[in-house]
């Protein structure tokens, strides 16, 4: 089958039997771009946290505000961009020892020296209580009390540890089984749905995080197309469009009764794509081709950033700033508070980053 036409810009392709030249809007770029997507997913999630903390535009801008706000998709990215990049790291070196090595050194290091220090903050210095302290290092308070300062954390290194069980029994051949990803999703989605109904209050705690879960599997299941740098078919873009305007159908009449979690999973695939469009244009432009040397920086060090600002955002709406200078506003629209968090969370990543590769890297 060659190609298909109409009103996009890009071209969609049915069929394998394509020529790499001639594609352009491919899975693999999901690889290509992989950092610099991780860097956007960071700044629309800080974008989220900065409209609970006050960052919000006038009615004139409200589509900016429905941006912000729907920032929270932006962890969706990551699981399903973290599913993709586990894929990769597992094929090249099916080594479990070395796998868990490298995930402990890239996850579990940096949040204990990073997060662990802010939780010793918080529970020895201000609080004085070590069993609260060890509570909340290990992540037990999130899977117990549902504290969710760092949820993600404690999701992503439970996903890290059964990965290799969900790589088995998906790729046990060698090549993805469909419907076995179907009866994963199936079955991730109706352990929640029992949980929710026969032990809702807990489920309510944790929920932020199991109903992600199936980002996670679904960037598993999409890492061999990203792997073969597949085209984008057409069926999967409409899929993927219907599935999106269905949603935004569901938000324009009210309807509710769908886990809207499981909602951000499709808009954040979609994102993705999207991004991937437009950093694959701004390579090809003289200017805009330095956007992924801002970008690429800022991804690597995601995590980092991440953790940081959950915790500098915690502290500003703590303390009692008084933004008001001579009768004058200094926070219109939280634009001051945002910068602030901007700029600490900012200097106090760079800062942790320097030090943590000469503690766990051996670099300068």
């Amino acid at each position: 089958m060659g190609e298909v036409t109409g009103p996009f810009p890009f071209p969609f392709y049915r069929g394998e039997n394509m020529e790499k030249k001639d594609k352009f809007l491919t899975w693999g770029l999901i690889s290509k771009h992989r950092v610099s997507l991780m860097a956007c997913a960071i700044v629309w999630v800080i974008l989220h946290h900065g409209s609970k903390t006050g960052l919000e535009f006038p009615e004139s801008a409200e589509v900016i505000n429905i941006l912000f706000r729907r920032g929270n998709a932006g962890v969706d990215m990551f699981l399903f961009l973290s599913g993709v990049g586990l894929y990769y790291s597992y094929r090249k070196k099916p080594n479990l020892c070395e796998f868990y090595k490298k995930r402990m050194m890239r996850v579990l290091l940096p949040y204990l020296f990073i997060g662990g220090g802010f939780w010793a903050l918080a529970d020895l210095f201000l609080k004085r209580d070590i069993v609260r302290f060890l509570k909340d290092v290990t992540l037990l308070s999130f899977w117990k009390d549902g504290i969710i300062r760092v949820w993600y954390i404690a999701l992503i290194l439970l996903l890290y540890a059964v990965f290799p069980a969900i790589w088995y029994f998906l790729y046990k051949n060698g090549s993805i089984k469909k419907h076995r990803l179907v009866l994963l999703l199936t079955a991730i989605v109706g352990i929640n749905f029992l949980l929710f109904r026969y032990t809702p209050d807990w489920f309510d705690k944790v929920e932020i995080a199991l109903t992600r879960i199936p980002v996670f599997v679904i960037g598993i299941g999409c890492a061999e197309k990203v792997w073969e740098n597949q085209a984008i078919k057409m069926r999967e873009a409409v899929f993927l469009i219907a599935l999106l305007s269905l949603k935004i159908w569901m938000n324009l009449y009210e309807i509710k009764g769908v886990c809207l979690r499981y909602w951000y999973a499709v808009m954040a695939i979609c994102v993705c794509i999207l991004l991937c469009i437009v950093l694959e244009l701004c390579e090809r432009n003289a200017i805009l081709c330095k956007l992924k040397d801002v970008l690429e920086p800022i991804g690597k060090w995601s995590l980092e950033l991440y953790i940081v600002h959950v915790w500098v955002r915690t502290l500003l709406l703590k303390m009692d700033i008084s933004y008001v200078v001579g009768g004058h506003n200094l926070n219109r629209y939280g634009l001051l508070r945002f910068g602030i968090l901007l700029l600490v969370s900012g200097l106090v990543t760079w800062i942790a980053v320097i030090i943590e590769k000469r503690l766990f890297y051996n670099k300068k």
